[in-house]
């Protein structure tokens, strides 16, 4: 109930931080499931999933405190990070 109450703006604004955390982490997971031979080394996946983390989440925080017009801006620039990371 507490969520239908916010409002669309309110949502967006709370989930877009959230969302630009997750979305690299998620592309890398499914880009190293393509690469074969990667089941036999087990540091390959944390090392590059905490890599990741650790740096979406750090271009995330600045989103917390944007608003909704300005967050859109910075959302297109995450996207390339995560591109960059695969990379």
């Amino acid at each position: 109930m507490l969520i239908a109450n916010l409002g669309l703006a309110e949502i967006l604004r709370l989930s877009i931080p959230v969302l630009n955390a997750l979305y690299p982490v998620a592309i890398v997971l499914i880009a190293l499931s393509f690469v074969p031979g990667l089941e036999q080394r087990h540091r390959v996946y944390p090392l590059c999933i905490g890599c990741t983390a650790v740096q979406s989440i750090a271009a995330a925080l600045p989103l917390a405190d944007d608003e909704l017009g300005q967050s859109s801006r910075y959302t297109m620039m995450t996207g390339r990070m995560a591109i960059a990371t695969i990379m």
